[in-house]
């Protein structure tokens, strides 16, 4: 079990902390549209729903789907992806527990144990909250990697023997510009 968690933690760390390979065109095209539909709540916003989930996003956000197994999908904020050779990213990865012992508690000990090895380590904040009927653990962390100073938001969310790990990654320079969207996006998730 705690060889599952910590390769689900090298995983996400992973997915979050490099660069998409896709060169999919940078359109909202790109993104399969049985997937999306507009929000009626706001013309500036899209929902996302594929693998039982629902999200919605900006209009103006690279969403990327990912054929690598896990990761569903990868987001840039308008304008992050490649300006440098890091853009900040949201990514979603879906991973089943069949053993349905995986809890929040120990999943984010797991990664906080793993992510401690990391260069400038630094928990900024762990905690339980609510998301409608959906228990979350929040992690809030900062590190170096690859001698860029980032900051990482995640949601972790077990349901149904499936566990589910929102992350946004950015350069701690701009990590605050895009927290509002991040923030309202991370909310909207729910299984469907």
């Amino acid at each position: 079990m705690k060889v599952v968690l910590v390769f689900f933690a090298f995983v996400c760390i992973l997915a979050c902390s490099q660069k998409s390979e896709n060169k999919l065109d940078q359109s909202r095209d790109q993104i399969n549209m049985e997937s999306m539909e507009k929000n009626e709540s706001s013309n500036d916003w899209i929902n996302f729903r594929k693998s039982g989930i629902s999200m919605d996003f900006p209009v103006k956000w690279t969403l990327e789907e990912s054929n690598k197994p896990k990761l569903l999908l990868i987001a840039f904020p308008e304008g992050a992806k490649g300006k440098s050779r890091f853009s900040d990213n949201l990514n979603i990865v879906i991973q089943n527990d069949s053993s349905g012992k995986l809890t929040l508690g120990n999943w984010a000990k797991m990664l906080d144990q793993g992510n401690s090895k990391h260069e400038n380590y630094k928990l900024l904040k762990s905690n339980n909250k609510k998301l409608g009927d959906l228990d979350v653990h929040e992690i809030i962390y900062d590190g170096t990697r690859q001698d860029i100073d980032l900051r990482y938001f995640q949601y972790l969310i077990i349901k149904d023997k499936k566990a589910y790990n929102l992350t946004f990654t950015a350069k701690q320079s701009t990590y605050d510009s895009n927290l509002s969207d991040v923030k309202r996006i991370f909310d909207s998730f729910k299984l469907v």
